[in-house]
């Protein structure tokens, strides 16, 4: 959020995204499986970007192309 914003719109944010997370962790414990589904996708996010930024570090930009 800019650093200018209101304060009533930055508590709206904190309690927004507070309601959203609250009601996501009830889903989760309610619907077992969609829970671990989605803890599942989230650590294999992270884990995709960690190789990848592990072995993207050291690349250079320069594309490759048979028609060079």
């Amino acid at each position: 959020m800019p650093s200018n914003s209101s304060n009533g719109l930055n508590w709206t944010a904190l309690i927004v995204s507070l309601l959203v997370g609250v009601s996501g962790s009830v889903l989760a414990f309610r619907i077992e499986k969609a829970g671990i589904f989605a803890l599942g996708a989230l650590a294999g996010t992270f884990l995709g970007m960690i190789i990848f930024n592990t072995f993207h570090f050291g690349s250079t930009q320069k594309v490759i192309s048979p028609f060079n």
